[in-house]
């Protein structure tokens, strides 16, 4: 995700640490009862770059309109809830990383 207007803010994940999924009319109770614990234990690292607070673990993902997600041969390989928890995430600001 990039949001060059807001100092060049950007976040990237690389690989998967954990991936929730779910459907239904509950599904955003059911990843949030997921990821709960998520934040916890997670390892972060030191600020090496003075980069504002709020560093730490970041879901990537989605949810759909529709309780059991879109019907359209697009939305296919996606689930209703899909959350993602990279390995690492990567945060740029300023030009800083």
């Amino acid at each position: 995700m990039e949001q060059p207007d807001r100092d060049g803010h950007a976040i990237a994940g690389l690989g998967i640490a954990y991936h929730a999924m779910s459907f239904g009319p509950d599904r955003f109770k059911d990843v949030a009862k997921q990821t709960r614990g998520m934040a916890m234990d997670a390892e972060c690292g030191d600020d090496l770059v003075g980069l504002p607070s709020g560093a730490g673990p970041v879901f990537c993902g989605g949810f759909s309109f529709a309780d059991n997600g879109g019907q359209s041969p697009e939305w296919g390989g996606f689930s209703p809830a899909d959350l993602i928890l990279p390995e690492l995430s990567i945060m740029r600001r300023a030009g800083r990383a």
